[in-house]
């Protein structure tokens, strides 16, 4: 049955189309569109627009500068948009799909996982390309670690509120001056760089370094440098006297220059004592107390190249102060010797970029009247380098 009406009708109360609930399809026209809305009835799907949906709601256009939906809420507060509900709570419930040109830009799946130009994000959030920021990424939960970016190419990365890693044309690390160590560790978890925030100290191959460069292992270097000298080659040297007179047992303490020179440049691994004649009678003993290197005064314990006593090994046991040259039982003709070994020591300063004399200081106790003059015999090993 078709029924017209004019320019204008109007229908008070309820209408019902097909009621009957018959495979009988409804449209609404525009004035230029013939499906402006329809229904289809067999497949339970309203499409606007189109005759042949393939939702539940399809609406479909073909326009420029214009929209096909708009979701208009005038409400000036709560005032809500749009809201997706559904049951689906796996991967594939797929809550909003956004392609463009069949490509998808934005995907939120029902397991809670978002895609930025991914169709299958595999974590909370899964960006096919770049994401920019204003200026932080913050840790949720936990404000004060972060990744800032302050400024134009510059960035800060943050823990506690502390930057430990900065970039401003220049790569900081421990920017804020915190008390917290910097390691770099190997594939077995050792330690192979350790920078001591506290002690401004570097280890390599320790996490304990016990100056201000230390090395626990072996090192192989080219060249060295040492303030305006370049050191190449390493050359070990030995230098010594044969005699060297000691002073007579007076119950005295006193620096001897013992005449053996170290060269500029040289590194002092080992010197060795041996006394050649006896000169401390029966009831006293005779100490190598100290050593010093110096190349123009007696050296004191507040002079710059001042060594202090070494607590070094040798044949016999003595005080902190030296090792005694007579032996263990005072026997003025027992010819002993004391090697101090390997000067690799914070309070040793085994390099200097001028020559020096060694110098011991000589301890002779026992009886003031008796006793000859001890003599012995000095040598030291050194290594030198290249310098130009």
């Amino acid at each position: 049955m078709a029924s017209e009406y004019g320019d204008d009708a109007s229908i008070d109360g309820a209408v019902t189309i097909n009621d009957s609930s018959a495979d009988k399809d409804t449209r609404i026209e525009s004035d230029d569109n013939t499906h402006m809305v329809f229904v289809d009835a067999s497949a339970d799907r309203v499409g606007i627009g189109t005759d042949s949906p393939t939702a539940t709601l399809h609406a479909y256009a073909s326009v420029s500068d214009a929209y096909v939906g708009l979701i208009d809420n005038d409400a000036g507060s709560n005032a809500h948009g749009l809201k997706v509900t559904s049951d689906g709570t796996g991967t594939g419930t797929t809550l909003l799909d956004v392609e463009a040109g069949s490509t998808t830009v934005f995907k939120i799946r029902g397991d809670g996982r978002v895609g930025i130009g991914v169709a299958t994000p595999g974590s909370t959030l899964s960006v096919d390309d770049e994401i920019a920021v204003g200026e932080k990424l913050v840790h949720r939960g936990d404000p004060d670690t972060y990744l800032q970016f302050p400024g134009q190419n510059q960035m800060n990365l943050a823990a506690n509120g502390y930057a430990f890693l900065t970039y401003d044309g220049t790569i900081k690390i421990n920017v804020d001056a915190r008390d917290r160590d910097t390691q770099i560790l190997a594939d077995d978890g050792n330690v192979v760089i350790h920078v001591d925030a506290g002690d401004n100290r570097v280890g390599i191959g320790t996490a304990s370094p016990a100056c201000l460069l230390h090395v626990d292992g072996a090192a192989q270097v080219t060249t060295l440098k040492h303030n305006d000298a370049t050191w190449g080659g390493v050359t070990r040297n030995t230098s010594g006297i044969s005699s060297l007179t000691l002073p007579k047992p007076n119950n005295t303490s006193e620096w001897i220059d013992t005449g053996v020179n170290i060269p500029a440049y040289a590194c002092v691994r080992y010197i060795f004592i041996k006394k050649t004649t006896p000169g401390v009678n029966s009831n006293g003993t005779l100490w190598v107390s100290n050593f010093a290197m110096t190349y123009d005064s007696t050296p004191d314990s507040d002079y710059e190249e001042y060594y202090g006593n070494y607590a070094a090994p040798g044949d016999y046991s003595g005080p902190e102060n030296g090792y005694n040259l007579e032996g263990a039982a005072g026997d003025p003709n027992y010819t002993g010797h004391w090697v101090i070994n390997g000067l690799a020591n914070d309070s040793v300063k085994a390099v200097y970029d001028y020559a020096r004399n060694l110098w011991l200081k000589i301890t002779s106790t026992g009886d003031a009247s008796g006793g000859t003059a001890p003599v012995v015999s000095v040598f030291v090993a050194y290594d030198t380098f290249d310098v130009s």
